[in-house]
């Protein structure tokens, strides 16, 4: 059994020869890359160039060599970068900041492992008008599709199973960032249907976005990976009932279209 074939029977609740690895084969599970570049070292392994995969937490492509080490049965599918969008790090000394597709100013102080969200660009008193107004991304960029075919041959001549990352976090991982801790804490609450307009402006982008991975390499397809962010160290971002009412039925819409 192969790790492809691995992974697929697990996915099947077929019993497999062995639980299924994953290493980096998500944005979720890889490694900062200053732990990288030790890792290598301990392992016995020579010095490579790393390469960053996620600017905002450091993240690190993994060579191939360690995935074969580590047993590893998935593969990321990285999309290219968009081209009507260019990310530009500035440093004053202190920060190093950049502004991301969803006009998010980013900052990590010298000496810090990732970027934290500091400027919210929908923060303070909005209404829908403004959310349909605001300069969203483009999720069909053609620079983002770019390589995606032959990474997926790729990743299955190696013998593993494809997972292909979605356009960005959640409805309301984002719905937080563009609105702020302070707005996205309480819009659910005190004003919902500003949350539900976001959260469908999102939604509609990730659609857009699947819709058109689908069609250009559906097939070679093994996982469809998507997230979001639902509570805090202590307790939830927002209430269950908030949740079914607004939340839930826009993760219905993404999963039924992706299955």
């Amino acid at each position: 059994m192969d790790s492809r074939e691995r992974v697929l029977a697990a996915l099947d609740h077929r019993e497999a020869d062995r639980v299924p690895r994953d290493f980096a084969g998500t944005r979720y599970s890889s490694m900062h890359a200053e732990a990288y570049r030790r890792v290598r070292p301990a392992m016995g392994l020579p010095d490579e160039e790393v390469r960053i995969v996620d600017t905002t937490q450091g993240l690190a492509g993994i060579h191939e060599d360690i995935l074969e080490r580590l047993g590893a049965d998935v593969g990321l599918i990285n999309g290219g970068a968009p081209h009507g969008f260019s990310k530009e790090l500035t440093d004053d000394g202190e920060y190093e900041r950049f502004v991301d597709e969803f006009g998010v100013l980013r900052a990590r102080p010298h000496g810090g492992l990732y970027y934290e969200s500091t400027t919210s660009p929908l923060s303070g008193a909005i209404s829908t008008d403004d959310v349909e107004a605001y300069p969203w991304p483009d999720p069909v960029d053609p620079g983002r599709f770019e390589g995606m075919q032959e990474q997926a041959r790729d990743v299955h001549a190696r013998g593993r199973a494809s997972v292909v990352g979605s356009l960005c976090a959640g409805g309301s991982g984002v719905h937080f960032r563009v609105r702020g801790s302070g707005g996205g804490s309480v819009d659910g609450a005190l004003n919902p249907d500003l949350a539900r307009a976001l959260m469908r402006k999102i939604t509609d982008l990730k659609l857009a976005y699947w819709e058109r991975v689908l069609d250009e390499i559906g097939p070679d397809i093994d996982i469809a990976a998507e997230a979001d962010d639902l509570g805090a160290q202590h307790a939830p971002l927002f209430s269950p009932a908030a949740y079914r009412d607004i939340v839930k039925p826009l993760h219905r819409e993404i999963i039924d279209l992706i299955k």
